[in-house]
């Protein structure tokens, strides 16, 4: 449920309104890539899918975009949509750098990562969990 979903057209009265907006996200992506926006202003149509999608994760990674997916859980609308983006343009651990933290035994800066291992190892961790939940309405 939600892996599967179905391509169709757009309405007629919506294309030149999904035009326009596409335009708009072309530009703006352009605007954030040199190359990408030599491009545009030479021929917009000519920015393929693959460029976009690499230039808005670089974007997202240096935190000049924030990407905004719609959609729901009831029913799953949207869901596969969202986990592809996900896998698209958010960063891996890799994509970032490494978290530092100072050690409170010798006020050293250390990789965040080790720290909590050595706080572990000791059973001096301290962490914080949110849970949330919800019932249904009958």
């Amino acid at each position: 449920m939600g892996m599967t979903y179905n391509v169709v057209d757009i309405p007629e009265n919506l294309v030149a309104t999904v035009d326009e907006w596409r335009q708009n996200l072309v530009e703006s992506v352009a605007e954030y890539d040199d190359n990408l926006l030599e491009k545009f202003f030479d021929d917009p149509d000519s920015i393929t899918k693959e460029e976009m999608m690499a230039a808005i994760r670089k974007a997202v990674i240096d935190m000049s975009f924030s990407p905004v997916m719609c959609g729901s859980a009831f029913k799953n609308k949207g869901v596969q949509a969202l986990l592809d983006a996900v896998c698209s343009y958010l960063p891996s651990p890799l994509d970032l750098p490494p978290v530092t933290g100072t050690n409170p035994d010798n006020d050293q800066e250390v990789d965040f990562i080790f720290l909590i291992i050595e706080m572990v190892r000791r059973k001096e961790f301290q962490g914080l969990c949110k849970c949330t939940l919800t019932s249904k309405i009958q």
